[in-house]
C-alpha cells in the first residue's frame, strides 16, 4: 500500500508538470531524478528519436557518469530495438546478456540490471525509457506498470509540446502573410516587398536564406531580385 502510495504520488508529480509547462527538458528531468527515488533504483534515462526516426537522443539522465552516457549511440542494441517495437525488456544481468552493445561500459559503470521501456505517442514509438541498478534486480509487474505508465507520460508531455509548436508556428506564419500584404498594400516598390519577403519567411519558417528570382530576360532566364542570408560569393556563382 505505501509502494501504491509513492507511486500515486509521483505520477501527481508529473500530470501537474505536464499541465503547468510546455517544457519537455524539465517534465523529463523531473521523471529521472525522481524514478530512481520512487521505484528503487540507481540511474534513468530518456532517450528520443531524431526527427529522422532513426538515432536515439539524450534528452535526461540521473544518477550515471559523463563517460557511461558518451559511450557511443545505442540504436543498434537489440534490447533497445526490441523496445522500440512496443516490448517493455527486463535484463536482469546487463555485463553478461548478449542484447547490451556495451558490456564493458557497463561493466566498469557497475549496471548490473536494466529495465527499458517504450515512450509512444498516439501508438508511434518516439523514444524510450531506461532504468538501471547496481545490484541484481528483478522488476515485478506492479513496477513495470507503472514505469510503462511514466513513460506515457512522456508521450503525452511531447505531443503538448508539439501541438502548441504548431499553433505558434501557425500563428508565426499568419502575421508574416499580414504584414508582407500591408506592405503590398502600402507601397509599389517591387524591391522593398521582395526584400521584405526573403527577411521574414527564414525568420518564421526556421531556414538558413530565401532567395527570389523572376524571369525578366528574353531568354527566359532567371534573374535575382532579393537575397538573405547567402554569401555574395554563393550568390554569384551563375543561374540555377
Amino acid at each position: 500500500m505505501e509502494r501504491e502510495k509513492t507511486y500515486f504520488h509521483l505520477l501527481l508529480e508529473v500530470t501537474k508538470a505536464i499541465t503547468s509547462t510546455l517544457d519537455t527538458n524539465e517534465i523529463f528531468k523531473l521523471i529521472t531524478l525522481k524514478i530512481p527515488e520512487v521505484v528503487g533504483v540507481d540511474a534513468a534515462t530518456i532517450r528520443l528519436l531524431d526527427a529522422a526516426g532513426k538515432k536515439l537522443v539524450l534528452q535526461a539522465a540521473s544518477g550515471l557518469s559523463d563517460t557511461y552516457l558518451k559511450r557511443g549511440p545505442v540504436d543498434a542494441e537489440e534490447s533497445v530495438l526490441e523496445a522500440l517495437k512496443g516490448t517493455p525488456i527486463a535484463i536482469a544481468d546487463a555485463p553478461s546478456d548478449p542484447r547490451i552493445q556495451y558490456p564493458e561500459a557497463a561493466r566498469a559503470e557497475g549496471i548490473k540490471s536494466i529495465l527499458v521501456v517504450p515512450i509512444a505517442i498516439r501508438g508511434q514509438i518516439t523514444g524510450v525509457l531506461r532504468l538501471l541498478t547496481r545490484s541484481p534486480r528483478v522488476f515485478d509487474p506492479q513496477e513495470l506498470e507503472f514505469v510503462t505508465s511514466l513513460a506515457e507520460q512522456c508521450g503525452i508531455a511531447i505531443e503538448n509540446a508539439r501541438i502548441y509548436a504548431n499553433q505558434q508556428r501557425q500563428l508565426n506564419y499568419f502575421k508574416a502573410v499580414c504584414e508582407i500584404a500591408k506592405a503590398i498594400n502600402a507601397t509599389r516598390e517591387l524591391d522593398q516587398i521582395l526584400n521584405l519577403i526573403v527577411t521574414r519567411l527564414p525568420e518564421v519558417m526556421r531556414l538558413k536564406a530565401c532567395s527570389i528570382r523572376l524571369i525578366e530576360s528574353p531568354k527566359g532566364r532567371l534573374e535575382l531580385k532579393a537575397a538573405y542570408g547567402l554569401s555574395p560569393s554563393y550568390l554569384q556563382t551563375g543561374p540555377p
